[in-house]
């Protein structure tokens, strides 16, 4: 894991303003710091490199690094390289180091643009040609590593963070109000729906997408992978879980190949059970494991994490939220990222990876991607309930158990209806909740309405993909890697795997759910490395909190209400009558700690 941060194109820039960006990745890469400048050419190509020391700590793999005429920095792991580097061998390769960083750029002398479909990992890497003069950059399928640019005529600046970026471009970027609006009114599953940042100008690289660009900033995009939905009628429900364990087991052996040790995020749930449970009783590893600690009755696992603790031979360190100074901390997140901190959840998790980096590891490991891939959000009941509703045993089966054990939980009202789209499978009004509310909360009128990329005609799919894509997980990814990154930290997550994304598309949607319980392919594939209280248990809890759990809003009213940028985009009065309620709804405690992300960004951007 790493920082990288660079300029291709015709404007010379002086080293001194590489030298003063490159301040903004040192805590990415903590262990070295390089730059590679080329102003021999036509166009003119400097990069930075600051490096977090994971495999092969020696000196001989740090970056920029070289091979015949290309210099490449790089951001990530790859972690099918020594599969890869045996392949390269064969045709006469010879490597010099044990790193991934020299199999991924032999890989790409050998293979071009089509090794990065043949990796296995996480990156964000720029790779320039100094004999042909052209650059390649590339962003891995999911979208774990960051990639920030900025293209203008002159050429392009691109970054693993913005802070870095504006720094290299030069210039102040105005903020994008309309990203502003559409955070504060629709909330955080609209913020990836392009590729917007809360900078104009500024853009996040598309995942999925290697782009080559030449001496006459001639741009060619090509696409890393695409879906094939292809259902395989004939497979057993015992083989699709058999296949998916064996699929499990190897992406968490590869997601544990390091030179440093590990630490896994434990929740009371299934998916960091999971991987758990595998490393600890398939692959025999000591476990090094965090779990926070929330006291709220709503979002408190602290009994499932204690069966857990006991079920594994782990060395466990537990977190108990700390509520104190709630708004300097937030100030102190919100700086570091160069934007708001999405929802209250991270806010808290920073300190999950401060005790995580405190207690000496540079790796942790964690359940992302588990709920997108095999169901794990209540709404998943409904469109499934809708995908298999002509099937009278599943459609028996799902009515009975979720009226029994998992309407209770659900806050939603729109979600409390099991069949809410059997008439209209169009409905999303409950993922933008009350946003038309909020919206009466700007001085001027703005309005966006949802929208979602067709995948495949399958309502449950087609969602899973939109939140995989474009709505839940690149929020996860941002804050998790923004978050370890504090703390020279990285993160990685077994469930975001190629092999295992491919084979659940081409499952039949009926073996989602078995016996009512959503993630049944993820609980029996598991069934003999977790604790059966934690694999069975419906309740979703999810790692949450409220806004007056962690600050005293009648304490802090003159903040809140104190004359600033924000209240030139939102009304006063609407703010002072929210902090005034004696109780918050879910949607009003989100908004409210949305307005104050956003209010303390205004003043420091």
């Amino acid at each position: 894991m790493c920082g990288i941060a660079g300029y291709f194109g015709k404007k010379n820039i002086p080293k001194n303003i590489f030298y003063k960006a490159a301040k903004h990745l040192q805590l990415r890469g903590p262990d070295n710091t390089s730059f590679y400048f080329d102003y021999t050419k036509k166009n003119f190509t400097g990069l930075i490199h600051t490096r977090l020391s994971i495999i092969d700590l020696k000196k001989r793999s740090n970056q920029p690094f070289h091979y015949r005429d290309n210099v490449m920095i790089y951001n990530g792991e790859i972690y099918n390289y020594k599969e890869l580097k045996d392949k390269l061998i064969s045709k006469g390769y010879k490597f010099n180091t044990s790193s991934d960083t020299e199999v991924l750029l032999k890989g790409f002398d050998f293979w071009g643009i089509k090794a990065f479909s043949k990796f296995e990992g996480m990156w964000a890497v720029a790779i320039y040609n100094k004999k042909k003069n052209k650059i390649v950059i590339s962003r891995d399928l999911f979208g774990e590593k960051p990639l920030y640019y900025f293209k203008n005529h002159s050429g392009i600046f691109f970054a693993s963070n913005t802070n870095c970026l504006i720094d290299l471009i030069g210039e102040k970027k105005q903020i994008n109000l309309n990203h502003i609006k559409r955070y504060l009114i629709n909330g955080y599953k609209s913020l990836y729906k392009n590729n917007d940042t809360f900078f104009s100008g500024i853009k996040n690289f598309p995942k999925n997408n290697t782009t080559l660009i030449e001496r006459e900033l001639i741009y060619k995009k090509n696409p890393i992978w695409r879906p094939s939905i292809k259902i395989d009628q004939n497979i057993t429900y015992k083989q699709a879980v058999d296949d998916i364990k064996e699929i499990l087991i190897n992406s968490v052996k590869h997601k544990m190949r390091s030179d440093v040790d590990l630490a896994f995020c434990l929740s009371g749930g299934v998916d960091s059970n999971s991987i758990v449970g595998i490393a600890q009783s398939v692959l025999n590893k000591k476990i090094n494991a965090f779990s926070v600690i929330n006291k709220d009755p709503r979002f408190e696992e602290n009994k499932m994490i204690d069966i857990a603790s006991r079920s594994y031979n782990l060395n466990h360190f537990k977190i108990f939220l700390n509520k104190k100074n709630f708004l300097e901390n937030l100030e102190k997140q919100v700086i570091l990222a160069g934007r708001p901190v999405y929802t209250i959840s991270y806010y808290l998790q920073n300190f999950l990876m401060k005790q995580i980096s405190d207690k000496g590891f540079k790796v942790s490991i964690s359940g992302t991607g588990a709920d997108e891939i095999f169901t794990g959000y209540y709404d998943h009941y409904n469109l499934y309930a809708k995908q298999i509703k002509n099937d009278k045993v599943y459609s028996k089966n799902i009515s009975s158990f979720w009226n029994k054990y998992i309407k209770k939980y659900v806050r939603n009202p729109y979600l409390q209806n099991l069949k809410l789209y059997y008439k209209n499978k169009k409905f999303r009004d409950h993922i933008y909740l009350n946003n038309k509310l909020f919206s009466t909360y700007l001085h001027e009128d703005w309005k966006e309405n949802f929208n979602e990329k067709y995948f495949t005609s399958d309502i449950l799919k087609n969602r899973m993909l939109n939140e995989l894509f474009h709505e839940a997980v690149p929020v996860i990814l941002s804050e998790d890697d923004n978050n370890s990154m504090s703390y020279s930290v990285e993160n990685r997550s077994p469930f975001l795997d190629i092999k295992l994304l491919n084979y659940t598309l081409n499952l039949p949607s009926k073996f989602y759910m078995q016996n009512g319980f959503a993630k049944s392919l993820l609980r029996d594939a598991m069934k003999d490395n977790v604790n059966n209280k934690i694999l069975y248990n419906p309740r979703k809890v999810g790692f949450n909190a409220s806004i007056n759990e962690n600050l005293d809003l009648k304490k802090n009213r003159e903040y809140i209400l104190s004359n600033d940028r924000i209240f030139q985009i939102i009304k006063k009065d609407k703010i002072e009558k929210l902090i005034k309620k004696k109780e918050l709804s879910n949607s009003e405690s989100k908004f409210l700690f949305n307005f104050l992300n956003t209010k303390i960004f205004l003043n420091n951007f």
